[in-house]
């Protein structure tokens, strides 16, 4: 099935953190399913990502996702960033409980793909356990399920790879291939240079 053209729009973001302008002006545009935008290191990755998720104030600029206008500086606004599932505050919970909260959160939570996905990143066996119990590397790739599975829009994968072991990151590159041309969804990669396993080239490249 074909990509849906300008799934994600960015006009003008100005972004300030700690009296600077992390991100200037910033335009751009990406197509459904997974897209990719790189950046040197200090470019604005994260500030983006939490930017898209609500969670950094912003100076001026807007975005659209599937044309609708996309509500930035406020959590819950329909975007999902793969770091957020786990919040250090909820590590008291385990990964079924996490699991829960999730599917009550997204409407449009895919219980199956997300036992899928728990299988294929080797997390089963974990969710019974408190977050606290867990790795750094299986708590972010719980968050990465959760943002295969949730249904959202638009989902924000910060440096996706960073922590994973080489069969984790095997196993992410099955899955974005997978989702790649995907019509109704966009999963946003922000990264220092395109994955090696992935086979993609970046949509575009933050100054």
């Amino acid at each position: 099935m074909a990509q849906t053209p300008q799934w994600l729009v960015v006009r003008h973001l100005t972004v300030p953190l700690g009296g600077q302008a992390v991100l200037q002006d910033l335009s751009f545009s990406v197509s459904s399913g997974v897209q990719l935008i790189t950046g040197d290191e200090g470019s604005g990755k994260t500030t983006l990502a939490r930017t898209l998720a609500g969670m950094q104030a912003v100076k001026k600029g807007t975005a659209t996702v599937q044309g609708q206008p996309l509500t930035l500086a406020k959590l819950d606004n329909g975007v999902l960033l793969a770091d957020a599932v786990v919040a250090e505050s909820q590590y008291d919970l385990t990964g079924e409980a996490t699991w829960d909260r999730l599917r009550q959160q997204w409407k449009d939570f895919h219980d199956g793909a997300m036992q899928d996905l728990l299988a294929l990143f080797g997390l089963e066996e974990h969710m019974a356990k408190p977050l606290f119990q867990w790795s750094t590397g299986s708590r972010r790739k719980l968050g990465l399920c959760a943002a295969f599975a949730a249904g959202a829009p638009l989902a924000v994968l910060d440096t996706p790879y960073a922590a994973l072991d080489a069969r984790s990151c095997g196993a992410l590159d099955e899955v974005l291939q997978d989702l790649a041309d995907h019509p109704h969804r966009c999963w946003l990669l922000l990264d220092h240079e395109p994955p090696a396993g992935l086979g993609q080239t970046a949509a575009f490249q933050l100054p």
